[in-house]
């Protein structure tokens, strides 16, 4: 689908989301009959099916614009067994579900005060605006693969970070995008460390809206700094708006 529209992408992954939301959100569940990765990276785009002993449909929902980012790239240490690269998480050349954070955190960070989970381009901007206020005590992980859920790789996030306040983060609509999708599940997971519920799930994102995006690019530029600069500030951040 080719189009001008900044978040047309958000209307036809929501509904992919909804379509394979039919097990529930309690039930963990890894034979879904699609497989949906928003990579933000190349690396891994081949490996998932290189390593399956079955093929099922792969749909992917990312902007064109990640195919010239600056920063959208894999290095060759992607490509092999090497540990040491951000996206390593003993999974080697096969694809990354999870890519946690790229400043190399150890098992257990008790000074983290935020975990920002988000999918898509969202990442390089949020990145970017981290460094830019020199926030080290948020981490930033990158869930590649929306379904099946990557339970298992939720769960050793949140272990390594016991103390941080949990966000989703999205650029797209509340009713949009893959809040509805994720939030359950990620309740799911965090239920079973004790974690709390959906209340302790913040979110960052535009407000519910009939339309994908405004039709306006000055609007659409001033929303998307607000909601990075919002899941940087300092002060805890209020659920859901």
């Amino acid at each position: 689908m080719k189009t001008k529209n900044p978040n047309v992408k958000i209307s036809l992954g929501n509904i992919l989301l909804d379509l394979e939301s039919s097990n529930g959100p309690r039930c963990i569940s890894g034979s879904g009959g699609l497989c949906k990765p928003v990579e933000t990276g190349c690396g891994g785009y081949s490996h998932d099916w290189i390593h399956r002993d079955f093929r099922k449909p792969l749909i992917v929902m990312s902007p064109k614009n990640l195919l010239h980012h600056k920063d959208c790239k894999s290095n060759l240490s992607e490509l092999d067994d090497e540990q040491g690269h951000p996206g390593f998480d003993k999974q080697g050349t096969r694809f990354k579900r999870l890519i946690k954070d790229q400043n190399n955190h150890s098992d257990l960070e008790e000074g983290i005060r935020r975990l920002i989970l988000c999918s898509g381009k969202v990442y390089y901007e949020l990145d970017e605006e981290r460094k830019k206020v020199g926030r080290k005590d948020v981490t930033i992980c990158r869930v590649e693969q929306l379904c099946p859920f990557p339970y298992d790789l939720i769960q050793r996030e949140l272990k390594r970070y016991p103390k941080a306040e949990i966000v989703w983060c999205q650029e797209e609509p509340m009713n949009m995008g893959a809040y509805n999708y994720i939030a359950p599940r990620l309740c799911t997971a965090m239920k079973s460390l004790g974690r709390g519920n959906m209340d302790d799930i913040k979110y960052v994102g535009r407000a519910p809206s009939a339309s994908t995006a405004t039709g306006f690019y000055q609007v659409h530029v001033k929303e998307q700094s607000e909601i990075v600069q919002k899941a940087l500030q300092l002060d805890p951040i209020n659920y859901p708006l």
